[in-house]
């Protein structure tokens, strides 16, 4: 009868929990002495870890699988009696089948219960030792036979702690503490997985929420050979949220002025292979709940929140930082690099850093360049204050000890970078300049700059570039600026520069300055010591107004070019006679009614003592001539001056200057005039002089007189001369006057001429040598054209030929004093002298004299008579031209052939 599926079933489940009871039983038996057990086991554990070790109970226990139960395990520190590791109860599960032969293979560890403290004492060691030590020894016994992978299979660790008290740098008894609680372990391999699976997590006490922290991943194995060296392993990290105020003491620089309400959380994961490559990849973020004063991580000005995000690998001895980003609102920091040779004496490091702009007197309050030493700061402020900067590139290449020494000279050509500046205060090595905006960039030692605005000693500057060589060392410069600039300002700047140099009082003479220029200058030579820079600008001035010493109405409209140069003082240098400082190129402007152009020139340096040469052509409206000669004439052109008022007309001066501007014994002046219709009226009792046209020319000496044409009154002149030694007080004139046709009208209010009645054109002319007040003339007068009589004396009828010539004198005290004059009418000649003592009071006395002067009936020297014959004469007579009929005459007079015909008679 065949067997049922019901009995088959039986039987094998029957067979199979015999089998299963036959083996446990034989483990069991293999198990039975817990004694030897308990006691190899502390034996081993005592060998790994050199302390002493205790486990209370130990038993059998089926309800985890068949394993053993160590109760109270503990193993003492090595620096005290107490115990540094404790254990509530550890279940040892082992496998089955390799109790058969006798031997144990543990399947699975569980750790119940555990706490670890850990000391580090005040010269840093750390109580446990060296663990590497433990890990790597191996744990064979007759009883045990535990590889490492076999231990490592599945290892689980639950509710443990531990506890750290660092007395480091710490007061004594007052050690910081840092604790860990409801830590979970586990580490587990599965049948069908070659990796080993490993997750730690638990809780860092604080004083608000926990700090819950989990690291999890996997790894390959254990290799026998060789320890943990080449295990790849792979994995993440999560901590949220964990207290800064924990970490403060380890961080004192990165974290000192943090607020206690400070928290970070962490996302990370790390691969590689231990010992060798390995890579590291996370985020970690900050937040804050309170408002604190001064930035960490961030800047004080935006939220309190922040992220870094960073990607490190490591291979051998090479720590490769391919990123490292951090962002706190507006505040962005970005670096990668690397260190090279890490366990020599002097790795090689190379740093690759940007960041946005960030405050420079705050800079060291931000996290990410908080890590670098203060020096770093203060060589970075030492050449900048004040604003901002950004780092748009900040390279060091070069050796860690090299980086820590940055400050010396010779390690800043380990430096590549540029900086963008924004409302900077550079300090050196140029001139301090304020408000900075633009770019500077270093490049091993040496730099270059690209500033768009900028201000020194209040003058604003755009547009300033350059470069400057040993750039922290013995600087060298090379800039050049092309800029508008406010030119009062500028003059201040100028004057300040210039001050106790020679030709600063030159520039002195001018201040109230109005208007803009455009400036460009270049620079070169090192910046030590001004007197070895090479400068050369260009100032062009557009619509300036201005104000000079002594020189009363203000310059307007100035417009031009004036070229600065400075030569570096060498030896050559020094030994040329002449240094050009200023050039002056086509100045124009306007002053008062009057303007001048085409102002060229220089100014610069002559043995040593300044030197100024100009030209220029004056635009004189009549207007301003009266002060102009005021102010620039001398005391003999005053006396000229005195009286005149110019009317109309324009002057157009070519002048020419040579000299010392503060030495006026070494100055020269020359040039010519050119009148332009110019009129005048010389004091009140003479006829204007209108329609001036002609040339003059003059230099320091003398002043000439060029075919001046033009009318006094309404009669034409002509007007030569010259005047020597006009720069003294008493000059020399030689002048040449001719009135081809003046008229009756015209002689108003000049001696002697204004009570001569006479009709018709005089022709006149006039040589005058001497002085203003003492002078000598010579008269020349044709008459012929003119009708005229002297009361009781003679009448001259019009187109009668007549000639008039004098020489005499015109002195101050001597009056006028006619030597010799000759009288010629119709062939008769008469000559004599004449004196005026006082041209105001017109008293006169005359000599007169003539032989065979003929009594021609052409002429009546009476009305009431008329004669024929010849007349020798010698007369003198006194009297007031006022009041010429009053005259008394008396003197000789021989009659011959003279006959008279009277109406009387």
């Amino acid at each position: 009868m065949p067997i049922s599926k019901k009995r088959v079933i039986f039987y094998f489940f029957f067979l199979l929990l015999i089998g299963v009871f036959s083996i446990f039983s034989l483990a069991y038996y293999q198990l039975r002495n817990l004694g030897e057990v308990k006691h190899l086991a502390i034996e081993k554990i005592e060998e790994l870890t050199g302390r002493k070790v205790s486990i209370g109970n130990a038993e059998m226990d089926i309800v985890r699988g068949l394993s053993i139960l160590l109760k109270d395990i503990s193993i003492q520190s090595r620096w005290d009696s107490k115990p540094e590791v404790t254990a509530r109860s550890v279940w040892v599960v082992v496998k089955l089948l390799p109790l058969l032969e006798k031997r144990i293979e543990i399947k699975q560890i569980i750790v119940q219960g555990s706490s670890l403290k850990v000391v580090r004492n005040s010269s840093g060691q750390f109580s446990f030792g060296n663990v590497g030590n433990w890990i790597s020894k191996s744990a064979d016994s007759k009883l045990f036979k535990v590889p490492m992978v076999s231990l490592m299979n599945q290892v689980m660790v639950e509710d443990g702690s531990i506890h750290f008290l660092d007395y480091l740098d710490q007061p004594k008894d007052e050690p910081l503490s840092l604790e860990m609680e409801h830590l979970h372990f586990s580490l587990r391999k599965s049948l069908l997985k070659s990796l080993f699976q490993f997750v730690l997590d638990g809780e860092i006490p604080n004083a608000g929420p926990s700090t819950n922290f989990k690291v999890s991943g996997t790894f390959d194995g254990f290799p026998e050979e060789n320890g943990f060296t080449g295990i790849f392993i792979k994995g993440d990290i999560h901590v949220k949220p964990l207290s800064i105020s924990k970490f403060q003491p380890y961080f004192k620089k990165v974290l000192a002025k943090t607020p206690i309400d400070s928290w970070l959380s962490i996302d990370s994961s790390f691969s590689g292979n231990l010992g060798s490559a390995f890579k590291t990849a996370g985020v970690l973020k900050y937040f804050s709940d309170i408002k604190q004063e001064r930035a960490v991580i961030r800047d004080a000005r935006v939220s309190h929140r922040g992220e870094l995000k960073y990607k490190i690998s490591i291979d051998k001895d090479i720590v490769d930082v391919e990123e490292l980003k951090v962002e706190t609102g507006p505040f962005k920091f970005k670096a990668s690099g690397f260190l090279n040779n890490i366990y020599s004496k002097d790795p090689v490091v190379f740093v690759d850093l940007k960041t946005d702009a960030f405050q420079i007197n705050r800079g060291i309050d931000y996290l990410p360049l908080k890590i670098f030493p203060e020096e770093y700061h203060h060589v970075l402020q030492k050449t900048f204050r004040n604003g901002s900067i950004k780092l748009n590139s900040f390279k060091f290449d070069g050796t860690v000890n090299q980086l820590r020494e940055i400050s010396k000279p010779k390690n800043h050509k380990k430096i590549t970078s540029e900086i963008e500046m924004q409302n900077v205060d550079w300090q050196s090595p140029l001139p301090p300049l304020r408000k900075v905006t633009g770019i500077f960039k270093v490049d091993k030692g040496n730099s270059s700059f690209q500033i768009q605005k900028a201000r020194y000693k209040k003058q604003p500057l755009t547009n300033l570039q350059g470069s400057i060589k040993n750039f922290m060392t013995r600087p060298i410069v090379d800039l050049y600026l092309d800029n508008k600039v406010d030119v009062a300002q500028f003059h201040s700047t100028l004057e300040k520069a210039l001050k106790g140099r020679p030709i600063h009082d030159a520039i002195s003479n001018y201040s109230d300055f109005q208007g803009s220029a455009n400036l460009r200058l270049n620079v070169k030579g090192p910046l030590k010591g001004f007197d070895k820079l090479a400068i050369s600008g260009v100032i062009d001035f557009q619509s300036v107004s201005l104000a000079e010493k002594e020189f009363e109405p203000r310059i307007k409209n100035l417009n031009g070019k004036i070229i600065y140069t400075h030569t570096p003082e060498t030896v050559q240098q020094k030994s040329k006679a002449w240094v050009r400082v200023f050039q002056y190129i086509n100045l124009s402007g306007d002053f008062a009614n009057s303007k001048f152009s085409n102002f060229n020139g220089e100014l610069g340096l002559k043995n040593g003592g300044p030197l100024k040469k100009v030209t220029t052509r004056y635009h004189l409206d009549s207007s301003d001539l009266n002060w102009i000669i005021e102010d620039d004439a001398k005391n003999s052109l005053l006396a000229f001056q005195e009286g005149i008022d110019f009317t109309s007309g324009k002057v157009l001066v070519d002048y020419r200057f040579k000299g010392n501007p503060e030495k006026p014994e070494t100055q020269k002046k020359w040039g010519k005039i050119e009148l332009k219709d110019l009129s005048l009226k010389y004091r009140d009792r003479l006829q204007a002089m209108t329609g001036l046209n002609g040339k003059i020319s003059y230099d320091e000496k003398k002043i000439r007189l060029e075919n001046i044409l033009g009318f006094y009154g309404n009669s034409s002149l002509h007007l030569e001369g010259k005047i020597d030694g006009w720069g003294k007080s008493i000059p020399e004139i030689s002048l040449r006057l001719n009135l081809p046709a003046i008229l009756k009208a015209d002689l108003k209010g000049v001696p002697i001429f204004s009570d001569f009645n006479f009709s018709g054109p005089a022709q006149i002319s006039m040589n005058i040598n001497g002085t203003p007040e003492n002078f000598k003339f010579e008269q020349q007068a044709n008459l012929t054209r003119v009708g005229y009589k002297i009361p009781d004396l003679v009448q001259k009828k019009e187109n009668a030929h007549n000639q008039f010539k004098a020489k005499g004198t015109l002195t101050e005290k001597g009056g006028l004093n006619i030597k010799n004059w000759v009288y010629e009418l119709s062939g008769n000649k008469i000559s004599g002298s004449m004196q005026i003592p006082d041209l105001d009071k017109r008293d006169f006395t005359v000599q007169l004299a003539s032989k065979e002067f003929t009594a021609d009936p052409s002429y009546q020297l009476s009305k009431s008579w008329a004669a024929d014959g010849s007349i020798n004469f010698n007369i003198s007579g006194t009297g007031n031209l006022k009041q010429f009929e009053d005259s008394r005459f008396e003197g000789k007079m021989d009659l011959i052939n003279f006959r008279i015909k009277s109406e009387i008679f």
